[in-house]
């Protein structure tokens, strides 16, 4: 999937937690800390690739990791999950406590927020990743793709789920909205 295809299906999942606002399970602003999440999130896998869209916003790295490893490889498998995983609990707990010296209140929850949408928006990456021709190694670093080949990297297939997602997630908006 492109990754613009991505990103619609991480905030389509973001705006599938609306109803969780207005049921008081999140305020706005963590809501909105979880679709930044999802949004970066959904492009990261895509860091091993040199012409993705979350290489071209940081090159240097995107330049470097793709150079140590292939494509829908490490950064699409279940080992590429954990080593997130790992970075984002790190990075929270240091940013939080570095924000919190400085006097912003809240600043646990809101990283533990935006940790959580990179966690599903990374998720949700290889899963849609697993829907096309080429799979992933969901098992890196075994050999062999998982994949369901439902869609082609940029085939109709594919603008049609995004067109389709932006309809439903248009009418939940509306429906919140109207209720």
């Amino acid at each position: 999937m492109m990754g613009n295809t991505h990103i619609i299906i991480g905030l389509s999942y973001g705006v599938s937690l609306i109803p969780a606002v207005t049921q008081n399970e999140y305020t706005p602003e963590q809501l909105g800390f979880i679709m930044c999440g999802l949004v970066v999130g959904s492009l990261l896998p895509d860091i091993d690739h040199p012409h993705s869209l979350i290489s071209q916003k940081i090159p240097l790295v995107g330049k470097t990791i793709s150079k140590l490893t292939t494509h829908r490889g490490l950064f699409h498998s279940i080992v590429g999950v954990g080593m997130m995983f790992v970075l984002w609990s790190c990075l929270s707990v240091i940013v939080a406590d570095g924000l919190t010296s400085v006097g912003i209140q809240q600043a646990d929850n809101a990283t533990r927020y935006i940790a959580s949408g990179l966690m599903a928006g990374y998720i949700l990456h290889i899963i849609a990743d697993m829907l096309t021709i080429s799979g992933v190694k969901l098992f890196y670093p075994l050999k062999g793709n998982i994949k369901i080949p439902l869609f082609e990297t940029g085939g109709t297939r594919e603008w049609l789920l995004s067109v389709f997602l932006i309809a439903v997630s248009a009418i939940q908006v509306i429906s919140v909205t109207l209720n």
